[in-house]
Formats: structure tokens, C-alpha cells, sequence
């Protein structure tokens, strides 16, 4: 059932109290805006779809990462390198967002930005790859209602094909080489 009280600043708070949730409160501007919300909120608690998002809304990107540190970066071989990725994610702006407020489009316009200052594509993608499974764990292991908003986004074409040539004596060092290979197959496949 919801309950509603207006507050001395002159908003409402509605208030819901159901057996096997936990309470919601929220407040509203005007007694009509607090009432949607709590016939939603009900309404979705009727048929059995309510999700509680309030760790979302109350865990920032920069909290996330500190436990993903702690708990996923510290257990993998290269965590030098993510802990100095997260460092600069834990400096942006970005980090003082709600999980539950963060959207793609925040993500496409920071890979936009990194790519404008000159950061390689490949760089960006590991700096997003990082957002991605926090994402998958915050959602599978710590039981936060969130989506993965990278999947959403193209990762930035990382462009690595090189044009070399063999120069004069190269030729020459690579045949003597394979004459002296176990592998007899290895000189007629060069040729």
C-alpha cells in the first residue's frame, strides 16, 4: 500500500509498503507525480517484475571499480596495467555516475573524446573492455540490476596491418636460415 506525505519544502514523498519487498520511497515535485509512480511501482510488484534498483542507483562507477580492483583485476596476470586502466576511469567524470544512470551514449561520446585526443583504438577498446565485464560481474556475481551498456556501442576499428618489404640481404639471411631448420618443409613454404 502507498502512503503519502508532503513534505515542509512542499514535495512529496510516496512511500510503498509490501509484504516480501523491500520499502520504496521516492519524491515528487506534485502529489499526481507520486501517485504514477507508486500505481508503476505496485503495478509491477503485482505481476511479479518489480526489480529493486536502488544498489544501482546507489553504486557509483567509481565505487564499482574499486570493488571490481579488489575482487577481479587483483586475480589476473596483467593487473598492473588494468589498475592504471581504472585509475583513469576512477579521474573522469563519468565515475561519479550511478551504475543505474550510465548509458551507452555516455560511453560513445567518452571512446569519442579518447579517440580525439589522440589515444590509439586500441587503447580505447581495453579502456572499454574494463567497463564491459564490471558490467557482466556487477550483474551475474554481485546481483546488481544492470545491463551492459557497451554491448550497445561499436568499439573503435583497430587499423593494425603493416606494408614491409624485404630488403636486400634479408632474403639472403632468411634462406640461410631455413637450410640450417630441422623442418624441411619450412624453405620450399617461404619460397
Amino acid at each position: 500500500m502507498a502512503g503519502f506525505e508532503q513534505r515542509k519544502s512542499g514535495w512529496w514523498q510516496a512511500k510503498i509498503r509490501r509484504k516480501g519487498h523491500p520499502v520504496q520511497s521516492k519524491t515528487f515535485q506534485t502529489k499526481s507525480e507520486a501517485e504514477a509512480w507508486a500505481r508503476d511501482i505496485e503495478s509491477k510488484m503485482d505481476r511479479g517484475v518489480f526489480v529493486d534498483r536502488a544498489e544501482a542507483e546507489a553504486t557509483t562507477l567509481h565505487a564499482a571499480l574499486t570493488r571490481y580492483q579488489r575482487e577481479v583485476t587483483s586475480k589476473k596476470k596483467s593487473w598492473q596495467r588494468e589498475v592504471a586502466r581504472i585509475k583513469v576511469w576512477q579521474e573522469h567524470r563519468l565515475s561519479s555516475k550511478s551504475l543505474a544512470s550510465l548509458r551507452a551514449s555516455d560511453f560513445a561520446a567518452y571512446r569519442d573524446e579518447r579517440l580525439t585526443v589522440g589515444m590509439a583504438p586500441a587503447s580505447v577498446r581495453l579502456e572499454l573492455s574494463i567497463i564491459s565485464h564490471l558490467f557482466s560481474v556487477a550483474a551475474k556475481e554481485w546481483g546488481l540490476p544492470v545491463q551492459n551498456p557497451i554491448q550497445s556501442i561499436r568499439m573503435p576499428r583497430v587499423a593494425n596491418a603493416r606494408s614491409r618489404r624485404l630488403e636486400a640481404d634479408e632474403e639472403t639471411w632468411l634462406l640461410d636460415a631455413l637450410d640450417k631448420c630441422r623442418n624441411t618443409w619450412m624453405k620450399p613454404a617461404f619460397v
